[in-house]
Formats: C-alpha cells, sequence, structure tokens
C-alpha cells in the first residue's frame, strides 16, 4: 500500500476508501469472498466504473492508463527525451521502462520505435513488469476484459486474467492484470523485450540509485532502475559503449513505509502461483464465447451476403436469358419478312436465290453478334458480383 500517499490527499480534502471496498455492490461481493482480499487495480478500476455508471452522469472516471488515447498523451515524454538526447549529442541503443498497464513505458518507448520504423534506427526496447503480474512474459495474448468485474469492454492485449489477483507489493501502479493493445502488440509483433523482476531485487537497486544519484525513486520507477543498472553491468563486461535510457517517472517521498519494510528485512519477493496460470485460456469462457459468437456472427453475414449475391445472380441471368430470347425472336420475325422480300426481287432465279443467300448471312450475322454481346454482357455481370462477394468477404 501508499498509506502516505492517502495522508497527502486526505490534507487536501479527499475520501479515500481502500479497495476492494463496502461502498460498491462489486467491493462488496469481493469482500464476501475474502474480508482481507488484498484488491487490485482490476478490481479498483470496476469499482470506480461502478460509482461512475450509478450516478447517471454526476460523476466521470477516465482511466490513466492501459488505454491508446492515454499512450498517446504520455508520448509526449518520449518525444521531449527525443530532443533532450539531441542536446546532449547522444542517441540511446536501449529504451527501459517500468510497465503495469503500459502508458508509462509506452510514453517514453514509443517515439523512439518511430525512429526505428522510419528512419532505421536500432535501439532496443525494454519493459520491466514485476514478477507478481507478469503479464508479457507470462500471459496470453487475446480478447479480456481491461477490468476485474467484466464491465467495461473487453481489449486484445497479454492477459493473466482479468480475476487474476496479484501478491500485494509495493509497486502498486504495476499491479495490473493485463497491458495496453499497443504494446501488447508491439510485443507480439517482436518489436519488443519483457522483463519480470523481483520486488526485493527492485528495492536493492532503489537503494543503491538514491545512495549513488541521491534521488529517492518510487517502486515503479525502480523496475526500470534495476533493469538499466543490468545493462550497464552488461556492457561493462563486454566492454561496449552503450547509451541507456530509462524514465525515472516518480519519487519515493510517499513510499517511505515500502523503503522501511525493506531496509528492516520484512518485504516479500512478490511470485505467481503455478495454479494461477493453469488452465489460463479456458478460465475465461467470456473470452472464448465473445469470440465464438464473432465467428457464427460472421459466418452468418458471410452465408446471407452469399445468399443475396446468389439470388441476385440468379434473377440477373433469367432477365437477361428472357431479353436475348426476345431479342432473337423479333429477329426471326424481321428475318421472315426480310427473305420474302428478297425472293421477290431480282429479274432471274439465280438473282433470287443470291438476294436470299445474302440476306440470311446477314441476320445470322446479327443473331452472332447478339449472342455475343449477350454473353459478353452476362460474364461481366458475373465478375462484378464476384468482386462485391470478394469485398463482403474481406470485409
Amino acid at each position: 500500500g501508499k498509506p502516505y500517499r492517502r495522508i497527502l490527499m486526505q490534507t487536501y480534502g479527499a475520501d479515500i476508501y481502500p479497495s476492494p471496498s463496502d461502498r460498491t455492490r462489486i467491493g462488496r461481493e469481493y469482500l464476501a469472498k475474502d474480508p482481507q482480499h488484498p484488491g487490485s487495480l482490476g478490481i479498483a478500476i470496476s469499482e470506480a466504473v461502478e460509482v461512475a455508471i450509478e450516478s447517471h452522469g454526476a460523476k466521470k472516471y477516465g482511466l490513466g492508463s492501459v488505454l491508446n488515447h492515454v499512450l498517446l498523451h504520455q508520448s509526449i515524454i518520449g518525444e521531449e527525451a527525443l530532443k533532450q538526447m539531441d542536446l546532449a549529442g547522444e542517441y540511446p541503443d536501449v529504451v527501459i521502462g517500468c510497465v503495469g498497464g503500459g502508458s508509462n513505458f509506452g510514453g517514453i518507448a514509443t517515439p523512439f520505435l518511430r525512429s526505428n520504423l522510419t528512419d532505421g534506427k536500432k535501439t532496443r526496447f525494454v519493459a520491466v513488469e514485476p514478477s507478481s503480474t507478469p503479464s508479457l512474459t507470462r500471459g496470453i495474448y487475446g480478447f479480456d476484459y481491461g477490468d476485474s468485474a467484466g464491465i467495461v469492454p473487453i481489449l486484445k492485449m497479454y492477459t493473466l486474467g482479468s480475476d487474476f489477483v496479484p501478491d500485494p507489493i509495493h509497486a502498486g501502479g504495476l499491479r495490473y492484470h493485463g497491458m495496453s493493445p499497443i504494446i501488447s502488440g508491439l510485443y507480439h509483433a517482436g518489436l519488443l523485450e519483457a522483463l519480470a523482476v523481483g520486488q526485493r531485487e527492485v528495492f536493492a537497486a532503489a537503494i543503491q540509485f538514491a545512495r549513488t544519484e541521491g534521488i529517492l525513486p518510487a517502486p515503479e520507477s525502480a523496475h526500470a532502475i534495476l533493469a538499466a543498472i543490468n545493462e550497464a553491468r552488461d556492457a561493462r563486461e563486454k566492454g561496449e559503449k552503450r547509451v541507456i535510457l530509462f524514465n525515472l517517472s516518480g519519487h519515493g517521498f510517499l513510499d517511505l513505509s515500502a523503503y522501511d519494510q525493506y531496509l528492516h528485512n520484512g518485504m516479500i519477493d512478490g511470485q505467481v502461483k503455478k495454479e494461477q496460470l493453469e488452465g489460463l485460456e479456458a478460465r475465461y469462457p467470456h473470452e472464448q464465447s465473445a469470440l465464438e459468437t464473432s465467428k457464427q456472427s460472421e459466418a452468418a453475414l458471410i452465408t446471407k451476403a452469399t445468399q443475396l449475391l446468389t439470388d441476385a445472380l440468379t434473377q440477373q441471368t433469367t432477365l437477361r436469358r428472357q431479353a436475348t430470347t426476345d431479342t432473337l425472336k423479333l429477329i426471326d420475325d424481321e428475318s421472315r419478312a426480310r427473305i420474302e422480300a428478297a425472293r421477290r426481287q431480282g429479274q432471274t432465279e439465280e438473282e433470287r436465290r443470291a438476294n436470299v443467300q445474302r440476306v440470311e448471312n446477314e441476320i445470322l450475322a446479327t443473331k452472332r453478334q447478339t449472342m455475343t454481346q449477350a454473353l459478353s454482357e452476362y460474364r461481366q455481370h458475373i465478375d462484378a458480383l464476384n468482386a462485391e462477394a470478394n469485398r463482403h468477404l474481406a470485409e
């Protein structure tokens, strides 16, 4: 927990209730199952959304991480870091950030990743998560709820499951079961690295950093510090010059109770129990049913579209066949009159036969032209319907 942050907020007049709380239906349900429930960001989100919904618009809730618009807002961190690196005459070989929901890491990393993709830079990106909530390193990539109660829309992300309850580590900002869809997609594409670290080694790095730099970091930021220290040691052992950029995202003056616990040997490391990850995909019927429903709906739409196109093709074929038949009938009716007229022309029988032959050849040519045109239009119509069908299937 972060009791000093609670005290600071109360000093400014805020009312603070630990989650799960007895002030929401969702919170009461969790407390009924476990009165000592440690809570999680996912549960707190569910409670906040419930309060906002039941206020009928009087109260608002804005998610501070995970969602794409939050990462877009946070990217100003990386944009400024780009300019700062330019002023220093350097460019990072590796960019490091702590990661829970993804906005901290996304904020520092994505502008530099853009340079990788557009300018051919070769910077590595390392997302550092707690070993107690290893969504990237041990989660699955699929659709899951962004909160524990399943109120908010599902997101495609790396997830430990919306029912996952992490150990109560002090880096509360990282105790989240899922990951930003943007960060998840980039990691799934192999553009990012991920590392899970234990709480005690994180605080050891924080203490080293404080004693070296005179800056007391927040527990969340200390995850990035640990990875940065390890990168520096690795570069030294290999005799390499390595420019390391990490995001020191907050101070630790509101986390002194956590430092006190570490310094007096009372801190747990924070891990994931094996049974928490067993049958991970099977535990989320909402995900499977949502995907199955989506597939069934898609199949039904394709079947309906195919039937409509088939009906249209059949109707147009019938109409075009009838039009062609009617045209040929008119040609036949006109042909009889023309042949009779040809037989009456000419002075001799030979001239009359020649006239009839000429007219019959003209009639045959007209029929061939009519059939060829009808066949061409029919093929064009089939091609157009096939293109329309393919467009529907692609959509």
